[in-house]
Parts: C-alpha cells; structure tokens; sequence
C-alpha cells in the first residue's frame, strides 16, 4: 500500500477510533463507580467511623400492646411470681414490639446490615441498652418509684428488666434483618436472655396500703414507663435521656393510668354485672400514651388503649368458686369462644397462663389454680366476707373484691 492511501484510509476511520477512545474512557470511568460503591460504607475499625458511629440517633423503638393490672395486696413472699404481679406489660400481637427507630435507619442507610448491628455497640448512646419497665415521675424521669420505705428499689418488684442488651450480637443481628416497618416481640433460639417475649412485671402486694400508694401516685404524679437503661451499670436504673439537663425527657413510653370502681357478680344471671355504689378504685380507667422524648402537648395520647369491662375480671378465691357466692366454674377454655368473648380471651391469656389461673368467660371471673397465693390475705380462719355481689363496700376495703383489668392497644 502507498504512503498516500494508508494516510487516506486513516483519516477516514480517525472518527471511528475517538469514538473508540471515548467508550474507553467511559467504561474505565463507570467501572471505577462500581466498584467504589460496591466497597464496604463504613470501616467501623477506622478512627473517622467510629466518631461517625458515637454521633448516631437513639436505635431502638419499642411498642406495647397489653398493660394489665392486678389489685391483690397482703400477698406476703411465697406466692407464685409468674402467677402474681401488680402490672404486666407486653408486646404479644402481631408486628408490634421492638425495632429500629426511623431517625437510626436513616442515619445508616449506607450501612449494609450486619454493619448496622455492629455500630450500636460503638454507639455511647445505643450501646448495652436494654429495656426496663418502672413506675416514675411525670415530672422527672429519674426518679423511679420503690417500694420499700428505706428508698431502694428492687429488681422484679419495683422494676423490670426486658430481654438482654439490645447491642447484643443475637438481638442486634434479629433487628438489622427485618423489613422495613416490621418489628419483633419473640426471639427464640437466643441464649442467655431473661424470657424470650418482650414482658415486664411489678409488683407492689405487701400491703393495701403499698397498693393503694400506688394507685394513687399513679393517679396524681406518676407513669408506668418503658425506658432505656444501661445494663453495665450496677442495679442500673438511670433511663437514658435525649437531654441530661431535662429530667423530664427520656427515651422510651410513659403510661398515664387512672383508676375506677370495678362490677360484681350476679350468681343468678351471668351476663348482668351488678355495680358498687362505693368502694375502692381497683380497676385501670383509662391510659394515655406519651412520648417521652418529645413531651410535646400533641403526643400526649399517641394510640388509643381500650380498658373497658370486657377485659376486666374479678378473682375469685378458692373457696368462693362454684359456691353460692359466685358461681363461678372451673372451666377449660373454649375451643371457638364466641365473637364477644375472643377478645377478651385472648387479652386475659396474655397475661394470666394457663397453668396457673382458671378463666370463667361468662362471668368474667378468674380464680387461681394454686395455693401458694394469697390474693385477699391470709384468712386462715375463713371470716373474712368478700363482697362479690356489688352494693355498698366501704370501710377499710379488706371485703372489696379483686381484680385484673387488661388494657389493649387499639
């Protein structure tokens, strides 16, 4: 070939090989993308992460959907603790318990998810977290309520720890797999966690007196809350807060609970529930949901709790069933309880097991299947009258009928 014609010929394709370069080039350009963005997001081990990491939201955003609470007082010590509490608050229905808050979420959207499990424990704020239920001031979400006179509280009495460390690998691992929105109130397979439901019980039944404080501090100035402690510390009860210098504020629910009279039994007529004139305040009213992280005046009612009759249920005394006094019945739970009494069966079996407690549907009464609980005092002689049947019960209430009135998240 001529000099003349290779140069001619080379002009000719010189476009073609620009568009060649420049392919090249994009290629080479995307390629580089790719590959950077397909690279971990976060080297936790690096000195820049973790002061990313300790800079992190609050993780953890828990909802209940049942509180219960039983009224029994004069209990002494050798009760049944899985049978006996004063509140018991859970998650047991579907897609409610704990997850990841929104703000975590957002702040690392980059994260792949076993990176976001691991930063909670590089986290100041998130890491050894773990669940505790309580009674506390309205006004000060330190001050925990206790049950001794001497001012200490006690662990399964005057507050309740939930699960184990959230960091934990187990738990953190569980949390960082679901779906967005989901959340979970049951770990099985987990090990060395307190129980595997997400469930915390107080108990305040030494006395009526201790029972009546109670109620009535709930009435005036306290909550039932499900703060965040720190399980390192020692008999930890400090609940972690979005600001130190605002006592008020902390992470978690508060429950604004108040109280009213309770129905009787009518032995005759099973659907008619005889009322008390007078007598003490020993069945939930009515709960507000609060924030509080927030305490704004718009959150203070967050969801509606249903605390009607339905879910209310008197205890009945061993020697009181099947008597002329109530008529109650030692009966298995029905296999299709009907439309009105699903509800309530299901709520009252979140709380009270089977194993322990005997639930009478039409009379809306429950009686303990075992002896070592004393939920009306130890009447050893058998004088003590309870008054099932509604009326007038007033003087210092020891003939008041009990109760166990469950609330459920609407």
């Amino acid at each position: 070939m001529r000099l003349g014609t290779f140069w001619i010929k080379m002009r000719q394709n010189r476009g073609w090989v620009m568009r060649l370069a420049t392919t090249a080039g994009t290629l080479t350009f995307l390629l580089l993308f790719v590959f950077q963005n397909c690279a971990d997001p976060l080297d936790l081990a690096n000195q820049d992460s973790l002061s990313f990491t300790n800079q992190l939201p609050f993780a953890y955003d828990t909802e209940l959907d049942t509180i219960a609470y039983m009224s029994c007082s004069e209990m002494g010590t050798d009760y049944n603790s899985r049978a006996f509490f004063t509140f018991r608050a859970g998650a047991y229905g579907a897609n409610t318990g704990l997850r990841f808050s929104d703000s975590y979420l957002s702040a690392t959207k980059n994260f792949t998810p076993g990176q976001r499990a691991d930063a909670l424990a590089q986290s100041e704020i998130n890491a050894s977290s773990i669940l505790q239920l309580s009674v506390r001031q309205r006004s000060d979400a330190q001050s925990m309520l206790a049950s001794s006179g001497g001012g200490s509280v006690q662990e399964n009495k005057d507050y309740s720890n939930l699960l184990a460390a959230l960091d934990s690998p187990a738990i953190a691992e569980r949390l960082a797999s679901l779906s967005e929105n989901n959340r979970i109130n049951y770990f099985s397979g987990v090990s060395g966690l307190s129980g595997r439901l997400i469930e915390g019980s107080l108990r305040y039944m030494d006395s009526e007196v201790a029972a009546g404080s109670v109620r009535d501090h709930l009435r005036d100035v306290g909550l039932l809350t499900l703060t965040y402690t720190d399980v390192m510390q020692t008999g930890g009860i400090a609940a972690k807060s979005p600001d130190n210098n605002d006592r008020k504020k902390a992470y978690g629910k508060g429950y604004q609970i108040d109280f009213r009279m309770g129905f009787g039994i009518d032995k005759n007529n099973a659907t008619n529930r005889p009322v008390f004139t007078r007598g003490i305040h020993r069945v939930i009213n009515s709960i507000q949901e609060v924030d509080l992280q927030r305490r704004s005046p718009t959150e203070a009612n967050l969801r509606p709790w249903d605390c009607s009759n339905s879910y209310t249920f008197i205890i009945v005394r061993p020697q009181d069933v099947d008597s002329v006094k109530t008529a109650c019945l030692r009966v298995a739970d029905p296999l299709n309880p009907t439309a009105q009494d699903r509800p309530a069966l299901e709520a009252i079996r979140r709380v009270l097991r089977p194993e322990d407690w005997w639930v009478d549907l039409s009379r809306r009464c429950v009686m303990p299947k075992q002896s070592n609980g004393f939920c009306y005092g130890r009447d050893t002689n058998g004088s003590l009258d309870i008054k099932y049947d509604g009326g007038d019960c007033t003087g210092d209430g020891i003939s008041c009928p009990h109760y166990i009135s469950v609330c459920v998240r609407q």
